[in-house]
């Protein structure tokens, strides 16, 4: 029983931290879900993943022409870099533990002797930076986040765009079918169709007219 009893606070860490990933990936999955503006899901993923890892200060960047620029921080008086080199960030999804010789001014700007570097993808490939050393158990805990929200953040970007594009069409679009009753349901409606008829667009997928 001497083994497992020297196991247990290595079990309850690993348990913590398993509810905690489930609750970040849970809250990810909610902002995306309210169609938000792609900084919006990027400030949450930053977020969610230094809650996961315990509160360790974290950034996330976006690739830009030559480097990789700084978009989120958490907490929000967390210091790092403006902008860091692209290097070899976006190589590799496998996240990287990097030290001072790797990125001397981002390690030290985040207040730690080391870090985590874990790369997503996405309509704009970034990296999430989060400060501290983490153990194997957490590194994988990270990339599992970093993979829903790669998911995420290229769904909520095409949203985005396609949200851009209806807005830019100045003609009323909606599909619609009948249900059993006979009755017509709208699937979708673009809010041009308040200039057009004069009913608001939630009105008819809220099945409020038919």
């Amino acid at each position: 029983m001497a083994p497992l009893a020297d196991d247990y606070p290595d079990l309850l860490a690993a348990l913590d931290l398993q509810l905690r990933v489930e609750h970040a990936e849970a809250e990810l999955r909610e902002t995306a879900l309210a169609r938000p503006d792609p900084l919006v899901l990027l400030e949450a993923g930053v977020r969610q993943l230094s809650e996961a890892l315990q509160g360790r200060p974290a950034a996330a960047y976006v690739a830009g022409d030559d480097a990789l620029v700084r978009c989120a921080v958490w907490p929000p008086d967390s210091e790092a870099p403006v902008e860091i080199p692209v290097g070899d960030a976006l190589e590799s999804l496998a996240p990287k533990a990097i030290g001072p010789d790797d990125h001397a001014d981002l390690v030290e700007a985040m207040g730690a002797h080391a870090a985590l570097r874990i790369p997503f993808e996405g309509a704009a490939d970034g990296v999430f930076v989060v400060a501290g050393e983490a153990d194997e158990v957490e590194t994988a805990a990270a990339a599992r986040l970093a993979a829903l929200f790669s998911t995420l953040w290229a769904w909520t970007e095409a949203e985005a765009r396609f949200q851009r594009t209806v807005a830019d069409i100045e003609d009323a679009l909606f599909t619609f079918s009948y249900d059993a009753d006979g009755e017509r349901r709208y699937a979708f409606v673009t809010p041009q169709i308040e200039a057009v008829a004069g009913i608001p667009a939630h009105t008819l997928t809220a099945d409020e007219v038919s």
